[in-house]
C-alpha cells in the first residue's frame, strides 16, 4: 500500500485531534446503544479531560399482560 503524508498547520492539527476526540466519543455511544434508549435516559460523564469515561443507561421496560 503506498503511503501518504499531510502537512498541516499547528491549527488545523488541532482542530483534527479535537475532531478526532468527538468521532471517537460518537463511535463509543453507538456501539453502547446510546441512541436506541427508547423510552429512556442517558447520562454520559465525562472526565477532566473531556473525554467520556462512563455511560449510565436507564431504559424503561415494560410488559402488557394479555388477558
Amino acid at each position: 500500500m503506498p503511503s501518504v503524508s499531510v502537512e498541516l498547520t499547528e491549527e488545523e492539527a488541532k482542530l483534527f485531534l479535537e475532531f478526532r476526540k468527538y468521532q471517537d466519543t460518537f463511535k463509543t455511544m453507538i456501539d453502547c446503544g446510546v441512541f436506541d434508549t427508547q423510552p429512556g435516559s442517558i447520562i454520559l460523564h465525562f472526565n477532566l479531560d473531556g473525554v467520556l469515561s462512563k455511560i449510565d443507561r436507564n431504559q424503561v421496560l415494560f410488559f402488557v399482560a394479555s388477558k
